[in-house]
């Protein structure tokens, strides 16, 4: 990570047990963010620079499918980190739409509170065949 200057990325399937080795509980320059464990399919997580730590103001890990981190820095800009991992299989349709219905509110109210969003993957969305 420090060979290619990331500054954070994204996992995804971190409940999986083929994920779960990647959630190291420390690393000198990194740290990370991990949501609930809810079910073995899902869970997705945040690894973050430690130079930004200072700059996080409240984070959001209470679902197994998206989590966000809200960082503020000077002169007022506000940036919100999300990552999503969405239902791959189209039999979980109505769970998907769920979370659709989450994160279209989430960017509403993060826009209306003047936040620049980030968003990483992992959509598993073909939306012709979805929709």
């Amino acid at each position: 990570m420090n060979n290619h200057n990331i500054d954070f990325f994204e996992l995804t399937k971190t409940c999986h047990p083929k994920g779960m080795k990647f959630k190291t509980p420390y690393h000198p320059d990194f740290t990370s963010f991990w949501s609930l464990y809810i079910n073995r399919h899902a869970g997705v997580g945040i690894v973050l620079k430690r130079k930004w730590c200072t700059y996080i103001q409240n984070t959001y890990l209470q679902n197994d499918r998206f989590i966000y981190i809200n960082l503020y820095f000077k002169g007022h800009i506000k940036v919100r980190i999300i990552t999503i991992y969405i239902h791959a299989n189209p039999q979980d349709k109505p769970q998907r739409i769920k979370l659709h219905d989450i994160l279209i509110r989430l960017l509403k109210v993060s826009q209306k509170n003047n936040y620049h969003v980030l968003i990483m993957k992992d959509f598993n969305t073909n939306l012709p065949a979805f929709y």
